[in-house]
C-alpha cells in the first residue's frame, strides 16, 4: 500500500505543485478494512470557492488516472482544505 500511497501524492504534487498532501483516517492509522478507501487530505494556501474545490478534486482525479493509479482498489477519497484548516485532522494524519 505504502507504494500506491506514494504514487498518489506524487501524481497530486505534480497536479497542484503548491499543494501539502497528506495520508489521513484508517489507513493513516493502519486500519484498513476490504471496504477501506484511501483518505487523502490536500492542503492549499488559499481558500477555494465550492466550484474551484470540485474543480480542482476533478483535475485531480485526471491527473490519477494519467498516472495509471486504478482508483477501484483502494479508492482515493480526496478532501481539499486550507493549510489553516487542517487543525481538525492533526491527530489522523500522516505526511506524505
Amino acid at each position: 500500500m505504502r507504494r500506491e500511497v506514494s504514487r498518489v501524492a506524487e501524481a497530486i504534487k505534480r497536479a497542484v505543485p503548491s499543494a501539502e498532501v497528506y495520508l489521513i483516517g484508517g489507513a493513516a492509522e493502519d486500519k484498513l478494512t476490504a471496504l477501506s478507501d484511501m483518505d487523502i487530505l490536500v492542503a492549499l494556501d488559499r481558500q477555494l470557492s465550492h466550484q474551484d474545490r470540485v474543480s480542482l478534486g476533478m483535475r485531480i482525479m485526471e491527473a490519477l488516472d494519467e498516472a495509471g493509479i486504478h482508483t477501484t482498489t483502494l479508492p482515493p477519497d480526496v478532501h481539499i482544505e486550507t493549510k489553516s484548516e487542517i487543525a481538525r485532522y492533526k491527530t489522523r494524519i500522516r505526511i506524505l
